[in-house]
């Protein structure tokens, strides 16, 4: 697998958050990344695109589950307009008058669903530590002293996100802790749609069955326009450490702290 060493643009890249991506903001020398790869930067290991290599009939499953899901059209906290699901585990959310930790409905929605994001994060999880161990150490780390063992998926990440056919303003994601995400792709004749993160002048292409790990948090990144015709799809699955699932209480803790603010209502 060849390493990239990235370098960082000179352009300003800052007061592009929240902004809609267009193709006249790509320089000339953008760097294209269509072939796997693991991502340098200033001598260190900042990430990772590359094939998972799932099997053509877990592909096929996984594709009529995403085609079955039902989607939400709604904001993020950054303000970004998506169709998703969101799975795995949410923190308090009094924004949205939900003062406790709990599962996504996605969870108890559509349990054949989780079984093959769990199945698909496993895959990820492996691969992860094979290319990426130090990265892997240090986000296994910090998971493990800042959120409780029931408030996550697996070592390195308590949530996900599915999306539908979103082309992204760019932004942060600033609700994570400061580790990377673990983006799947399952596209098909897409044109255009690519990943773009202007700080480092990158192209990420939008192939099927790859992976891109990298912290969404540290680095503005944004999806380029895209056009599906009739047989295309394009769905991105992202597994991510939330920061404010630290603040989670016991699983028994947040159940009863539930029923009390629901009782105080009555």
């Amino acid at each position: 697998m060849q390493r990239l060493q990235l370098e960082k643009s000179k352009n300003p890249v800052k007061e592009l958050e929240k902004t809609a991506t267009s193709r006249a903001q790509i320089p000339d020398d953008v760097v294209r990344l269509n072939e796997e790869a693991v991502l340098k930067y200033e001598g260190k290991i900042v990430g990772a695109y590359f094939k998972l290599g799932m099997n053509d009939k877990y592909q096929g499953e996984l594709l009529q589950s995403l085609k079955d899901t039902k989607f939400l059209f709604a904001k993020r906290s950054s303000g970004i307009k998506n169709t998703s699901k969101v799975f795995g585990f949410q923190p308090r959310m009094p924004i949205k008058q939900q003062n406790y930790c709990t599962l996504a409905a996605y969870n108890n929605e559509n349990p054949t669903g989780l079984r093959y994001m769990k199945q698909l994060m496993q895959a990820i999880s492996v691969a992860y530590e094979k290319l990426l161990p130090g990265m892997a150490r240090e986000h296994k780390r910090t998971l493990e002293n800042e959120v409780l063992p029931e408030w996550k998926l697996n070592p390195y990440f308590t949530s996900g996100i599915i999306n539908k056919n979103n082309q992204l303003v760019y932004h942060y994601d600033r609700g994570n802790f400061s580790e990377p995400s673990a983006m799947y792709i399952s596209a098909k004749e897409v044109e255009g749609g690519e990943l773009y993160i202007p700080e480092f002048n990158l192209l990420i292409e939008p192939k099927n069955d790859y992976v891109l790990i990298f912290d969404g948090k540290k680095w503005l990144h944004g999806v380029m326009p895209f056009q599906l015709f009739q047989t295309s799809h394009r769905y991105t699955i992202v597994f991510y450490s939330l920061r404010d699932m630290k603040s989670c209480l016991t699983f028994e803790e947040e159940k009863n702290r539930a029923k009390e603010l629901y009782a105080s209502k009555i």
